[in-house]
């Protein structure tokens, strides 16, 4: 994938000198060639900072169509791409490159804004129609790739990350409303950056810039069925005609994602999605694929043994790389500034490093297992809400063993689950929200009270339900539903897929494929109905049954282990107590205000004392307050640019 930029003014003619810069601040994003366009009344702006991957000699961009009056600069792969070619030529479209970018600009000649309908991938792009002087920013459904904008005067300004907007912002600077809302319960508003005057298109939207300003348009919906209605047409649909679809549609999605004119490699854990994935590449490959797994000392938190049994089932060519505490501890701050996000553990820098290593390898490309749990509903916390909702009787301490490593973080304590709904006439709460809502009364008890008190009366997770947007989403939704809808739009697409996936891969020029988040397979999964999502003692039964052939029966028995790093305060090295204590006791912490420094040192100063278990709950808070330290830098030295290492 790549890096895209573009400005629109509506009075004062933009310089391109001024503004090339732009597009340089996102090599690390596309460091095979850049380029510019300029529209001959200097009032658009376009940039393209190439990643090559289809089309490697005349895919460069931006593409204009044959009258010059159409240009797009796009991040992305279009899926089927092909296909809608062959159609358009039919029609009398005529492509100037091989690249699957260019489909947009004809699709959008023959049916407006209609076109993000016919696209499928992973993508975020820019289009300038100089015919009705608009500019159209498009984000996929998901939210697999990122797109921010902020608008300086009377214009506008577009690019796939926040570093290259906040060097020529007048007053770079925290969004505090965002940084509460993360504080409270870790994820951002839905629209939301950590940087003040920057926001971000949603999953599933369009945003038209024209001379009445930027209107925001949704064009998909996660869009779960009314709860009287889930299920309804797939009564008749027998398991097996079901798994034997589910198998289809995820062949299909791995072989498209599969196509490159550069070579691709594996993410694979000890999980069944990431496994499942490589099993289904190898079924379709007559190669042995390269895999890169993530290995710990701690063996709670270490999958190598069965990472390397599937690597062995499938032929794989597997690298282990092992992180310790100080790998990870001297990498979070990087990591932050390069996702321009805060953590909750320090997965996010194992996979920092872990991208980095297949870059070094000379990969362009990764497939990996994200997204199979919301569209498949497998997290544990859906299936307690599910559990809840239909009076089944649950056993919360084999939950809550089941999700040991997870505590406090993604799966709430047997504390947390005591709590009383959060509203008023509310008899419902996500489970996974009561985890959040817990970690965000740690997090309050060391924050600064003065600033904390601007906020008084205010409640995160109660905000979250407010917005109209989402109480239509939400209105006569099944409980599980209500959950995964949040999920997705929250800790999808703002955390995993933001933080985790591009802020880690992108730094080193990798491009994240994810055959679960194909919107084809998720609008078949979201007719079935619940009992057939939710049956059995395992999570993601009917999932199992589909790719069963393409992994081992150890993967397949498995219940699920979330990918998480061990938690840094249950390290008690020297060199751990140090780099906290340090952390505390550096410039970059006074100038935050978040945070107090003398509430910190308290907690500190107890650490020795506190049970794992309890050190295990408080591990979410420092982390988010070591990559909010992290952050500070890019923020003080008023967005300059800083470097990957």
């Amino acid at each position: 994938m790549c890096g895209v930029v573009g400005v629109y003014s509506q009075s004062e003619p933009l310089d391109m000198r001024k503004l090339f810069p732009l597009i340089k601040r996102l090599h690390h994003r596309g460091p095979d060639e850049s380029d510019v366009w300029l529209n001959d009344t200097r009032s658009v702006f376009l940039g393209h900072s190439r990643l090559s991957m289809v089309g490697l000699r005349d895919g460069s961009q931006p593409i204009l169509n044959e009258e010059g009056c159409i240009a797009a600069t796009v991040n992305g792969e279009f899926y089927g791409h092909r296909q809608i070619r062959s159609d358009l030529e039919s029609r009398g479209h005529t492509f100037s490159t091989a690249s699957d970018s260019e489909i947009v600009i004809h699709l959008y000649e023959e049916s407006g804004l209609e076109f993000v309908k016919y696209l499928r991938g992973e993508f975020a792009f820019l289009l300038w129609d100089e015919r009705w002087q608009r500019l159209i920013a498009v984000r996929d459904r998901f939210g697999i790739k990122p797109l921010v904008y902020t608008r300086q005067g009377d214009a506008w300004r577009f690019a796939s990350e926040a570093k290259a907007l906040l060097p020529d912002m007048p007053n770079a600077d925290w969004d505090e409303e965002a940084v509460w809302h993360s504080l409270q319960m870790q994820y951002l508003p839905s629209a939301g950056t950590l940087f003040k005057g920057i926001q971000i298109i949603p999953p599933g939207h369009l945003a038209v810039v024209d001379q009445h300003g930027l209107h925001l348009q949704c064009y998909w919906e996660l869009d779960y069925p009314a709860e009287s209605q889930a299920g309804t047409g797939s009564e008749q649909l027998d398991e097996q005609t079901v798994i034997a679809r589910i198998e289809n549609l995820l062949r299909d999605s791995v072989s498209e994602r599969m196509r490159a004119d550069v070579p691709l490699a594996f993410h694979l854990s000890g999980g069944l999605d990431s496994s499942a994935i490589l099993g289904i590449a190898t079924s379709i490959s007559s190669r042995s694929l390269p895999a890169y797994s993530i290995c710990f000392i701690n063996q709670d938190y270490d999958e190598r043994h069965v990472a390397l049994e599937t690597a062995e089932f499938c032929g794989a060519d597997l690298q282990l790389l092992e992180f310790s505490p100080e790998n990870l501890r001297n990498h979070l701050h990087v990591a932050a500034r390069a996702s321009e996000g805060l953590a909750i553990n320090g997965h996010f820098a194992a996979k920092y490093l872990l991208n980095q290593r297949i870059q070094r390898d000379g990969f362009k490309g990764i497939l990996s297992g994200e997204g199979a749990d919301e569209v498949f509903l497998g997290y544990s916390h859906f299936r307690m809400d599910w559990c809840k909702s239909e009076s089944i009787a649950l056993n919360s301490d084999q939950f809550l063993a089941q999700n040991k490593t997870s505590l406090g973080m993604m799966f709430p304590t047997e504390d947390d689950l005591n709590q009383k709904p959060f509203r008023k006439g509310s008899s419902w709460l996500p489970t996974f929200l009561l985890a959040k809502r817990a970690l965000g009364e740690r997090a309050r008890s060391l924050l600064n009270q003065d600033w904390l008190s601007t906020f008084h009366g205010r409640d995160a997770v109660t905000e979250t339900f407010l917005d109209s947007h989402t109480s239509s989403q939400l209105q006569s939704r099944s409980p599980v539903h209500k959950a995964a809808w949040l999920w997705s739009r929250r800790a999808l697409s703002g955390y995993i897929l933001k933080t985790l996936a591009d802020g880690t891969e992108m730094p080193f020029s990798l491009e994240g494929r994810l055959p679960f988040l194909d919107h084809l397979l998720f609008e078949y999964i979201r007719t079935l109905p619940l009992t057939m999502l939710m049956q059995g003692e395992i999570d993601k039964k009917i999932l199992r049954e589909a790719v069963k052939p393409y992994v081992t029966s150890t993967v397949y028995q498995r219940p699920k282990h979330p990918f998480d790093a061990p938690p840094l305060l249950l390290d008690d090295s020297p060199q751990t107590r140090e780099f906290l204590w340090d952390q505390i006791n550096s410039e970059m912490f006074r100038q935050q205000p978040f945070f107090d420094q003398i509430r910190v040192k308290d907690l500190l100063d107890k650490l020795p004392y506190l049970s794992s278990v309890e050190r295990q709950k408080w591990d979410p808070v420092f982390m988010i307050m070591s990559t909010l330290i992290g952050l500070q830098e890019m923020i003080s030295s008023r967005g300059r640019i800083l470097t990957h290492d």
